[in-house]
């Protein structure tokens, strides 16, 4: 027997739990299971995992995608509908190609692989802005839904429809004061009147005098039962206000961010365009190509910041739902029967349980930050350049714009690089002189002058 036969012996499959036979490896999880089983188990495109309940891709799907780059020139298009677009994306845990649209709302803790599509999809690159705009769009619509109900609703820990979070809400909302009989086993029609005050449960006689609760102090549920519960049901009002206003306030404020930079990319847009007669009078092809490149810039920025509003908007929308089906329990000013009590208590369970879920992960989230496009003005002055500038022209990784032009009958600019919202780089190679050498304009913002200021460092190549 062989090391490696020694070592499969010794591994279980995770769905028969019998030592693997011809072993396949899940690509998300790295669970293992047999060849039988897999193909047991496995649908058309993907696997659920039997033990952690995890989605993968089919192995023999993730060989097609290794080989995704020598597809012979044909454009693979979006599996939810060819009428959705061209694949930009592949969902491993899914084994589906995705567009845009469908990208921004897959499930956020698949992974996802970006596909490098043939050249034929490359020449069309500049015609792909309806997809863009579509997406964002559809972004747009999720942050603001005209209606949201419970079946509806995402949850905004997991991103599901359908969740342990979901359905403990669907509970509250929906549950009713109607059972008021002891389940155990053997106590039939005994009704709970009483409390455990250790085990903090109502309970039956035959509980509190011969079951597990005897050595337990109990007390009658009509007169330890409303401290109790309007104390809890206080406490967990007063934490989920404190949520739902918390929640406000980011969602009125990422709004108003979004708009901002909704504006700003507008305004830049316009900009752009009221420069490209001054600066590229010989290029116009090229710098329009610049123009769409910053205007898809600006969406993606967009839509990222709508993904982060809409899960703050989520959370407002959950927090607001518990506050709801807190509204239905009310015990002030009346004495509660014996059925509303354990109704109430049945609601403190499970808001105890699920509040302090959704806090610790409403804890978690950060602000988006705002990004802008930088606009440089055209201005040289040569100095002597500092040793690290000298090698930013080919070594820099953060490239926003590229292309080739004349500028002012001197410099041939081979890139605009963006380096912050204050700062870029322009790399070019002069065309006069006594010889050709590489040179690097640096502009930067002075905001105390409210215009931007340049530096030429001019580099032996």
């Amino acid at each position: 027997m062989t090391m490696a036969d020694s070592f499969w012996k010794d591994v279980k499959c995770v769905h028969c739990s019998n030592p693997v036979e011809k072993p396949v490896q899940l690509p998300v999880c790295l669970h293992i299971l047999c060849l039988e089983c897999e193909n047991k188990i496995a649908t058309a495109y993907k696997i659920c995992c039997p033990k952690c309940r995890s989605e993968n891709a089919r192995p023999e799907i993730l060989q097609l995608i290794s080989g995704v780059e020598h597809v012979s020139g044909e454009i693979m298009f979006c599996d939810n509908s060819q009428q959705h677009g061209i694949a930009k994306w592949f969902c491993f845990n899914c084994g589906q190609n995705l567009c845009g649209s469908c990208r921004l709302s897959h499930l956020k803790d698949h992974t996802i692989h970006l596909l490098t599509q043939p050249q034929a999809l490359r020449n069309r690159i500049w015609e792909q802005r309806d997809d863009v705009q579509d997406a964002a769009a559809a972004a747009r619509e999720e942050v603001h839904p005209q209606n949201t109900t419970v079946d509806t609703l995402r949850c905004p820990v997991c991103s599901h429809t359908s969740c342990q979070h979901v359905e403990k809400l669907q509970q509250l909302l929906s549950y009713q004061a109607t059972v008021s009989d002891c389940e155990q086993e053997g106590h039939v029609d005994k009704e709970l009147k009483y409390f455990c005050k250790q085990c903090w449960i109502p309970v039956c006689g035959d509980c509190s005098l011969k079951g597990k609760h005897k050595l337990h102090e109990c007390d009658d549920i009509s007169t330890c039962g409303q401290e109790f519960i309007t104390k809890s049901l206080t406490t967990l009002k007063d934490k989920l206000q404190m949520l739902i206003d918390a929640s406000r306030q980011n969602v009125d404020r990422t709004e108003n961010d979004e708009k901002r930079l909704s504006q700003h990319v507008n305004d830049t847009d316009r900009e752009l365009n009221a420069r490209k007669c001054k600066i590229l009078e010989e290029t116009e092809q090229a710098f329009d190509k610049a123009i769409k490149d910053a205007e898809l810039q600006g969406q993606n920025i967009l839509m990222d910041y709508r993904e982060k509003q809409n899960l703050f908007k989520r959370f407002q929308d959950f927090l607001l739902k518990i506050e709801e089906a807190f509204a239905k329990f009310t015990i002030d000013g009346q004495q509660p029967t014996t059925t509303q009590y354990v109704a109430a208590f049945l609601l403190q369970q499970l808001a105890s349980e699920l509040i302090p879920q959704i806090q610790v992960e409403y804890q978690k989230l950060e602000r988006p930050q705002e990004r802008q496009l930088v606009l440089p003005e055209v201005d040289a002055d040569s100095v002597t350049p500092p040793p690290p500038l000298a090698r930013v022209g080919t070594e820099w990784k953060q490239m926003k714009l590229a292309f080739s032009f004349k500028f002012d009958g001197d410099y041939f600019v081979k890139s605009i690089i963006l380096t912050d919202n204050e700062t870029c780089l322009l790399s070019t190679k002069s065309l006069t002189g006594r010889s050709q050498y590489d040179s690097i304009v640096q502009y930067h913002y002075n905001s105390q002058k409210n215009r931007a200021e340049s530096k030429v460092y001019d580099t032996e190549p």
